[in-house]
């Protein structure tokens, strides 16, 4: 599954919005979201919006 990583700045009509056009293309999608402890992959489906409101920026020059 590929991952996206969403920027923060983004408002939560404009990550629904890709959201939904990405789940039409790949059918499920990752998203790295950071958890307070350790990072963590959530995936989301078509009908879960409401949580896309955590997602974080990470790029892959974050990861360590």
């Amino acid at each position: 599954t590929p991952v996206f990583a969403i920027d923060r700045n983004c408002t939560f009509s404009d990550m629904a919005t890709l959201q939904m056009l990405l789940f039409d293309i790949h059918g499920a999608i990752g998203i790295y979201a950071n958890d307070r402890n350790r990072r963590r992959q959530h995936f989301f489906r078509h009908g879960d919006t409401p949580n896309v409101a955590i997602i974080q920026t990470l790029s892959p020059f974050e990861r360590s």
